[in-house]
């Protein structure tokens, strides 16, 4: 959900205001487990066989709005907006 909210925000979709209350919300239900550890080349890998990836094309699910999702072509999220976004909110701070 952080992910999509970094995604959302990179591309205009989502207020910096808005992604900020939607990270005190997701870690107001705990701690989150430590993900810094992770490996962002087999994220994408498993990416590619997300549900949401259909004829070749994967659509993104993201936020306009907290409580406002939006359908977003995949082409509009290249590999390093995904990256940078995975960086972002996997640091351990966050």
């Amino acid at each position: 959900m952080i992910v999509a909210g970094e995604i959302s925000k990179r591309l205009g979709l989502l207020d910096a205001s808005e992604l900020e209350l939607l990270k005190l919300a997701v870690h107001a239900c705990g701690p989150l487990p430590l993900a810094d550890d992770l490996i962002e080349s087999q994220i994408l890998e498993k990416i590619g066989h997300d549900k949401k990836f259909v004829r070749g094309k994967l659509n993104w699910v993201l936020i306009d709005k907290i409580g406002r999702a939006v359908i977003v072509d995949g082409t509009e999220v290249s590999s390093k907006l995904l990256r940078n976004s995975l960086r972002s909110a996997l640091r351990r701070n966050q």
